[in-house]
């Protein structure tokens, strides 16, 4: 599985939608400035052990995660240089925060 990194910029809300490509896939948000609102949407058919992950320089105060999986330990918001990842099980049918 190779890794397929994205990035998307926003300056204070959006909507992200990540590619089904089963690849690893990380997303950079490297807004302008700190992102009131943004929604993330995972992959909605992935490989086992596929990972997602985002990252943000400046931060979102209202982070919002869908997905047709169910996500374990999904966050809300993210800090300056904060960053979260997941793994799917494809078992369970679900991604786990793994970072």
């Amino acid at each position: 599985m190779a890794n397929l990194l994205k990035q998307y910029s926003t300056a204070t809300s959006g909507t992200i939608t990540a590619l089904d490509t089963q690849q690893d896939i990380h997303i950079i948000h490297n807004g302008a400035s700190l992102s009131a609102t943004l929604t993330v949407v995972f992959p909605t058919a992935p490989a086992d052990g596929q990972i997602f992950g985002i990252s943000s320089g400046l931060g979102i105060t209202l982070l919002t995660n869908t997905s047709v999986k169910t996500i374990i330990g999904a966050l809300s918001s993210i800090v300056a240089a904060g960053y979260a990842s997941y793994i799917y099980d494809v078992t369970s049918d679900k991604w786990f925060r793994k970072g």
